[in-house]
């Protein structure tokens, strides 16, 4: 899954507990998510963040759901 809404619009969060609790995500389950570098919200229980850098003020970001977690 690739998330990358728009700057400071508020919706990343909202997104990523969608996601958590849709059960849309196919195994390995993971997201890259896009961000302003100060904009990454807490993830959803269960997800980790596999890989984090950023580029400006540009944060790019691979986060996983830990494979003893299932979704709703």
């Amino acid at each position: 899954m690739f998330l990358d809404p728009p700057y400071a619009s508020g919706l990343l969060a909202p997104c990523l507990d969608r996601l958590a609790a849709g059960g849309w995500l196919a195994r390995p389950r993971c997201v890259y998510i896009e961000a302003r570098e100060s904009e990454l919200p807490p993830l959803p229980a269960g997800w980790q963040l596999a890989r984090s850098k950023t580029a400006g003020q540009v944060g790019y970001h691979l986060a996983r759901i830990r494979p003893d977690e299932e979704l709703s």
